[in-house]
């Protein structure tokens, strides 16, 4: 549990304003920075989680057609209940990243 909290907050983007009362932060540059972060700290918690490397990440991806053009699932059920947590749970973490940016950036205003 200790290391799957450690590598949650190696991806922990935090906020702090500058030690004179004034943000040296540009708002809108840090929430699009913390958008933009997000697909690879979902597909590197997948790959974490689902002990798979990149390129395995990647062809999970890719849809798998047999030779009469129909979808093959690629992920066994435990694998599309672990994304689906990795993805509700880097949605909230990014919710909160964004209230508490908001929060601090208001204090200022």
């Amino acid at each position: 549990m200790k290391n799957e909290i450690d590598f949650l907050n190696s991806f922990e983007i935090v906020y702090q304003p500058a030690k004179n009362n004034s943000p040296k932060i540009n708002f809108l540059h840090e929430l699009f920075s913390q958008v933009t972060e997000l697909p690879c700290i979902i597909r590197d918690r997948i790959c974490q989680e689902c002990n798979w490397s990149t390129q395995t990440f990647y062809r999970r991806i890719k849809t798998i057609k047999d030779k009469e053009s129909r979808s093959i699932k690629s992920l066994s059920n435990a694998e599309k209940k672990k994304v689906a947590e990795v993805f509700h749970e880097e949605y909230d973490n990014l919710l909160i990243r964004f209230a508490n940016c908001e929060r601090d950036i208001n204090k200022f205003i």
